[in-house]
């Protein structure tokens, strides 16, 4: 049941509804000579072998169909002029190169072939002429020659699987041959375009966290990152590199049903960034303003103790205009335990009195009696350790207002960070971390953010906003 995509394309190429039913009626004989054969099916291969060729007979149809429709498409009047509107939007300088065949790839695997115009960038002699444009295609969402469900699938596959050959290898299963770089360019400039279309003020979410009690929560994992290194390429002719570590930073803002659990109607929003501090923060204020942080019932910012959080929360609460009686902040009751079981690790008790001191301050801290614990640690501040003391006393006088567990739990609300460092483990941990795993720097931000919205089942939100996108590859 071999078919041939050029002769099927060609069938719907320009247009014509009689060469398009020719067409059909091609694929339809070629269905019924499919039925009419006689086969025996008494084995598992013999059934597989049907299989395959019945979505052949399928896939046939299926080109014959697309070819015409997106021929229609491209031709329409409006979609022409949204095109014309495209091209002015570009900041390069382009000029018409006319119409022009252009080969697209298919969620189905094959390809079908549509004429559309082209523009081309102006240069100077000698200048490397950069990419063109298909204009009409991008309208459509059309890019890398891909149609929209393709870069979804390639995207989603890259998000989902252990590394990018596993994704290559998994599209191959259901006939989409691409190779490893094809497949890495598809999903990077995916999240690229959903990234730019993000942060415009003309993106709506469709969804608001008005009137809900929300948790929103900041942390960081690890990852090694390459960075060449200066000097003489291996003996198999590979270049040196760097492995630093490095610090994703990823947020979580997640809606908490009335029984103290995370709402399982709302799913969570997730992302993450390796730019630093602002760059997350960045990304928190736009998801605030998006979704209407600002008219929550209750919102709890719930976190380590790392100074550049507390910072900075500080200042988002009052960009956002949020009201005292709308905020609660909170150290992750589990951080502080582990700040308490590290000040007395080095003194030489026994096991015993260590446990019962840290079930004892464990208690007490768990009240919120703050207080008690800095009491009991301040006369534990001398000798060789007194330097750490000192920082873990520090620790729980800088947050003194962040430890109102007893009244966290008096709302039923999380009194710890456990749906971030879960966030961590499945996006950072199970997928961007790992042994002889080294990123480009630029790289991360694409992968988080696939990873993010893929782990937070919100694939459809950045399928809409990749496919908003108009110039972003441009």
């Amino acid at each position: 049941m071999a078919t041939n995509d050029a002769d099927d394309a060609e069938c719907a190429g320009d247009g014509g509804v009689e060469r398009v039913v020719a067409a059909i009626e091609e694929v339809a004989r070629r269905a019924v000579e499919f039925a009419r054969a006689s086969r025996r099916v008494d084995s598992a291969e013999q059934l597989e072998l049907v299989e395959t060729q019945a979505a052949e007979v399928g896939d046939q149809l299926f080109r014959v169909l697309l070819a015409y429709t997106l021929q229609r498409a491209v031709s329409d009047p409006a979609v022409e002029s949204a095109a014309r509107e495209l091209v002015m939007t570009v900041k390069r300088q382009l000029r018409s190169n006319g119409r022009q065949a252009v080969s697209v790839r298919t969620s189905r695997g094959g390809r079908v072939e549509v004429e559309t115009p082209y523009y081309r960038e102006r240069s100077r002699k000698g200048r490397q002429r950069r990419p063109g444009l298909y204009p009409a295609l991008a309208v459509l969402g059309i890019w890398d020659r891909c149609t929209p469900k393709l870069a979804s699938d390639v995207s989603c596959a890259v998000a989902m699987l252990g590394s990018l050959a596993e994704a290559a290898a998994q599209l191959g299963q259901q006939s989409i041959d691409l190779d490893v770089k094809t497949v890495r360019a598809i999903a990077y400039r995916y999240a690229a375009r959903a990234r730019s279309v993000q942060a415009s003020e003309g993106f709506h979410w469709g969804e608001s966290v008005a009137g809900r009690r929300v948790v929103v929560s900041l942390d960081g994992g690890r990852i090694r990152v390459r960075r060449k290194k200066r000097g003489p390429k291996t003996r198999k002719g590979r270049s040196r590199f760097h492995a630093d570590w490095r610090e994703p930073k990823l947020l979580i803002l997640y809606v908490v049903a009335p029984d103290g659990r995370p709402c399982q109607s709302w799913a969570p929003v997730i992302d993450g960034t390796l730019r630093g501090p602002e760059a997350i923060f960045g990304l928190l204020r736009c998801y605030a303003k998006q979704l209407g942080l600002a008219s929550v019932d209750k919102v709890l910012f719930v976190a380590d103790g790392a100074p550049w959080i507390w910072t900075r929360i500080e200042a988002l609460i009052a960009e956002l205009g949020l009201q005292p009686q709308q905020i609660l902040m909170l150290v992750d009751f589990y951080h502080a335990a582990k700040q308490l079981s590290d000040a007395i690790k080095h003194r030489r008790w026994s096991a015993q009195r260590r446990s019962r001191w840290l079930n004892k301050y464990r208690q007490r801290l768990r009240r919120g009696d703050v207080d008690s614990v800095i009491s009991a640690l301040k006369p534990l501040c001398r000798g060789r350790n007194a330097k750490v003391m000192a920082t873990c006393i520090g620790y729980f006088v800088k947050n003194h207002e962040r430890f109102a567990y007893l009244r966290m739990r008096r709302l039923r609300l999380p009194m710890g960070s456990g749906a971030m460092e879960s966030a961590i483990r499945r996006v950072v941990n199970l997928r961007i971390q790992g042994a002889s795993i080294y990123w480009l720097p630029e790289n991360v931000d694409s992968i988080l953010m696939l990873r993010s919205f893929y782990k937070a089942n919100r694939w459809k939100t950045l399928q809409v906003m990749a496919t908003a996108s108009k110039v972003a590859a441009l």
